[in-house]
């Protein structure tokens, strides 16, 4: 899908068929018959129960949610955007080198080339090419696993470190210039939501 289409792919959902939109015949103001469920008790008064909310989002909401995931995801990890960060920082990195220097540098321990793959969600032998190429340049160590010498490792070097966090430092000044004014716990609910959203897809 391209961003072209985005803003016409989300329209929130019609009613259902035979769905009431108004208050059926005869009854009251909130689509209760006159004195049916309402506790009403002499005088007239009326006791209305408590209104229930319910917990799943409204489907506009989705709509507007799932379209404004899209545009951002199709932004930033798009060519475009990573052949303007990668002049600004000057190193000449991929986004795949990127993608994956990203993953060891939040891992706390050297990662089985296989768990890379998973986590990358891409093909092993995809993963051990990048590897290779990483390790020459100096980004990357390689490492035989304890006991079983065909197992390798891999971990982000110094320099793969110290390069990922020239990206993200880029990265970071331009969220801060498109957040602007944007209030603390307005950013912390929303990376709160999106982190929510990444653990889902995230899931096999």
């Amino acid at each position: 899908m391209g961003p072209w289409a985005l803003g016409t792919a989300f329209r929130p959902f019609p009613a259902m068929p035979g769905t009431r939109r108004g208050p059926r015949p005869g009854a009251g103001p909130a689509g209760v018959p006159d004195g049916a469920g309402t506790g009403a008790g002499e005088g007239g008064v009326r006791h209305h129960p408590p209104v229930e909310h319910s917990e799943t989002p409204e489907p506009a909401a989705l709509g507007e949610l799932y379209r404004s995931l899209s545009a951002l995801s199709w932004l930033m990890a798009g060519h475009r955007t990573h052949l303007q960060l990668r002049a600004e920082v000057d190193i000449a990195l991929d986004r795949a080198s990127l993608a994956l220097l990203r993953v060891l540098a939040r891992e706390p321990a050297p990662v089985r080339i296989g768990r890379l793959a998973e986590l990358l969600r891409v093909q092993a032998p995809h993963v051990t090419r990048e590897v290779r190429n990483l390790e020459a340049r100096g980004l990357v160590e390689v490492s035989a696993e304890a006991g079983d010498r065909r197992v390798r490792r891999a971990s982000a070097t110094k320099d793969g470190r110290e390069a990922l966090a020239r990206f993200e430092a880029i990265g970071r000044e331009r969220l801060a210039r498109a957040v602007e004014g944007v209030a603390p716990e307005d950013l912390h609910t929303t990376a709160t939501v999106i982190d929510r959203v990444v653990a889902a897809f995230r899931e096999p």
